[in-house]
């Protein structure tokens, strides 16, 4: 199954109200999606492409939407802000995506450097647990 990567941000945002209030649920409006989409992931899109991607998100059974709307005073219309559930293959999404982010950093080779510095004992400063500052420990 081919994710894009604006789907991929949209699921991670969504995710991230779920996490926040710790339930199995969340209701973001589109409104506030957008922004959280723009402030943490970088990603500026109008609301008509938020809604061809979760419409997308959906159809690839990620998640699973809900839309609340009811009749009102005087039969008028009233909508509310739409509840995201997680779909049959959001398993399968997360672990996509953890073999793209493991694979990306392979290709820069950013685990190796990582672990030369953990194991490295020839860097010139070190952090002192004493004062938390950094110190010269070179001979």
């Amino acid at each position: 199954m081919h994710y894009d990567t604006t789907d991929i941000l949209i699921v991670k945002v969504i995710d991230g109200f779920r996490r926040t209030f710790g339930k199995k649920y969340c209701f973001p409006t589109q409104k506030k999606i957008l922004e959280k989409l723009k402030e943490y992931q970088g990603k500026t899109i109008c609301r008509r492409t938020l809604n061809y991607h979760l419409r997308k998100i959906e159809d690839m059974e990620v998640i699973k939407r809900t839309k609340r709307h009811y009749r009102g005073t005087f039969g008028a219309l009233v909508c509310r802000s739409t509840l995201y559930f997680w779909g049959k293959k959001f398993n399968e999404f997360m672990a996509h995506v953890k073999f793209l982010g493991n694979k990306l950093l392979n290709l820069l080779g950013v685990q190796y450097v990582a672990q030369y510095y953990k194991n490295s004992t020839d860097l010139l400063f070190k952090m002192s647990p004493k004062c938390g500052k950094l110190v010269n420990n070179s001979p």
